[in-house]
C-alpha cells in the first residue's frame, strides 16, 4: 500500500537514542486518529510498526500526536 497523503503534519521528533521511535504532530486531531488507526500494524521497511494516538491531556497541552514505535 502506498499512502500519498497523511494529513497536515506540524512537525516530527525522532530521538537520537531511539531511532526506531518518532513523535509526529498533526495539525488536525482527526488526521492523527485516522493515521494511527490505519497505520497500526502496517509494514514499513520490512518491519511491523505500532502506531498509537495520544491525547493532549496526557502531553501537557500539546495537540494530539501520533507515536510510532
Amino acid at each position: 500500500m502506498i499512502r500519498l497523503h497523511f494529513g497536515s503534519i506540524s512537525h516530527c521528533f525522532i530521538a537520537l537514542d531511539q531511532p526506531s521511535s518518532a513523535l509526529v504532530y498533526f495539525l488536525k486531531p482527526s488526521d492523527a486518529g485516522y493515521q494511527a488507526e490505519s497505520l497500526n500494524g502496517a509494514i514499513a521497511d520490512g518491519q511491523r510498526i505500532s502506531v498509537k494516538a495520544i491525547k493532549e491531556t496526557k502531553l501537557g497541552g500539546l495537540a494530539l500526536l501520533c507515536r510510532i514505535t
